[in-house]
């Protein structure tokens, strides 16, 4: 059975490229924004969740601290992928309970061994 990997991604076109990246591997949960990605988190149980920052409805930052509030949720690992790659940014993503960083533009080499070795 594959491993299910949420995106929460406000991006069309970035949430297609993940997509594809990632379908043949693992099953894919869509979301649209940060209220879907902690509805649909909570709901599907996910393995891992790829989490974009900017997001409608509540950031990426916020949506990952209520995953990691909510008791069904807190462990999943949360990886952020994001365009804010300054240093301060990094550690508010962090702090929010992000278990990885990945800078937007990003490639499929640095983002399929972070995945690989948190759902180990």
């Amino acid at each position: 059975m594959k491993k299910k990997i949420l995106i929460a991604e406000d991006n069309a076109a970035v949430n297609k490229s993940l997509e594809l990246l990632l379908k043949p591997r693992y099953q894919i949960i869509p979301a649209m924004d940060g209220k879907q990605a902690v509805d649909m988190t909570v709901a599907q149980l996910p393995d891992l969740v790829l989490m974009d920052m900017v997001m409608p409805k509540i950031n990426g930052f916020q949506a990952a601290r209520l995953i990691r509030q909510h008791p069904m949720t807190h462990s999943i690992p949360i990886i952020a992928l994001t365009a804010l790659a300054t240093s301060d940014e990094q550690n508010e993503c962090f702090q929010s309970g992000c278990n990885e960083f990945i800078a937007k533009p990003f490639k499929a080499e640095d983002l399929i061994p972070r995945i690989t070795k948190l759902l180990m």
